[in-house]
C-alpha cells in the first residue's frame, strides 16, 4: 500500500496550524515496478563485483543490505560507474512519467533517501543527481546527493548528511511556467561501497502563509525532516 505519512508537507509545527494542505500533484512509493507504475528506469540488473546493482527491490534480493526505516519496496543503486561503459547498460537513470502542473509556478519537490553503507565512504566525484524539465525541455537541477568535497566523506545533501535511515529531503522548485512536468534521478557516478537508495517521491504545491509567517522560511532553501512511523 501507499504510504502516506508524508503527506501534506509542512515546515514546522509553528506553520501548520497556519497553512493549508499541499495539493499533491505527483507521488510515487515504488511499491509497483514496470509498465503503469508511473516511472520508468533504465534497464534493472545486479552483478558481482563489490556487490553491483541497480533496481527494484524490497531489501531481500540485494547482496548486502544495512538500509534502515524502509516501507515496503524502493530503487537501490550501488558501485553503479561499473555499468558506465557496457555497452548496453550505462548510466542507471529513473524517470517518472509526465504528470500535469498547468497554472502552477512554485512546487516542492520532497524525497526519501539513504546509503546502504554505515561508514563515510564517498568521494569528491561521487554524485547521484535530481532533476526535472517542464513541456519536455532541458532537464535543469533540483539538488544532488555528493560528498560536498570530501574525500572518503558522508554522502550529503546541501550539507545535510544522508544515512542509512531513509530520510525525508525537501526542497522547492520556482518560476514554473508550463504544463507538465517530469522527475529524473541519475546514479551518475558511485564507485566501490558507494550507494543511494529512493524512496516515497512527491512534488506538491506548496500554499502561501500568513504574511506573519513568510519570514521563517517555509518557500525558502531546502531541509530534512524525519519520517514518523507508526
Amino acid at each position: 500500500m501507499m504510504n502516506t505519512h508524508m503527506f501534506p508537507l509542512v515546515a514546522c509545527a509553528a506553520l501548520a496550524a497556519n497553512a493549508a494542505a499541499s495539493t499533491v500533484l505527483y507521488v510515487q512509493d515504488f511499491e509497483a515496478a514496470g509498465p503503469g507504475s508511473g516511472y520508468s528506469t533504465t534497464n534493472q540488473y545486479i552483478t558481482t563485483p563489490h556487490y553491483t546493482h541497480f533496481l527494484h527491490t524490497d531489501g531481500s534480493a540485494l547482496p548486502i543490505s544495512n538500509y534502515t526505516n524502509t516501507t515496503g519496496s524502493f530503487i537501490s543503486g550501488f558501485n553503479t560507474n561499473w555499468f558506465l561503459g557496457h555497452p548496453t547498460l550505462g548510466t542507471p537513470t529513473l524517470t517518472t512519467d509526465s504528470f500535469d502542473i498547468t497554472g502552477m509556478t512554485n512546487l516542492q519537490f520532497a524525497i526519501d533517501l539513504a546509503s546502504n553503507t554505515t561508514t563515510p565512504h564517498w568521494t569528491t566525484t561521487s554524485q547521484v543527481t535530481f532533476e526535472y524539465r517542464v513541456d519536455g525541455g532541458a532537464w535543469i537541477d533540483i539538488f544532488a546527493a555528493d560528498s560536498a568535497g570530501v574525500h572518503m566523506g558522508n554522502p550529503m545533501v546541501d550539507g545535510v548528511a544522508i544515512t542509512n535511515a531513509f530520510t525525508t529531503f525537501t526542497a522547492n522548485i520556482s518560476g514554473l511556467t508550463g504544463t507538465t512536468m517530469e522527475i529524473q534521478v541519475v546514479w551518475a557516478n558511485l564507485s566501490t561501497l558507494e550507494s543511494l537508495a529512493i524512496d516515497n517521491m512527491a512534488v506538491s504545491v506548496i500554499p502561501l502563509p500568513p504574511a506573519g509567517f513568510a519570514g521563517l522560511g517555509m518557500l525558502a532553501g531546502l531541509g530534512i525532516y524525519r519520517r514518523i512511523r507508526r
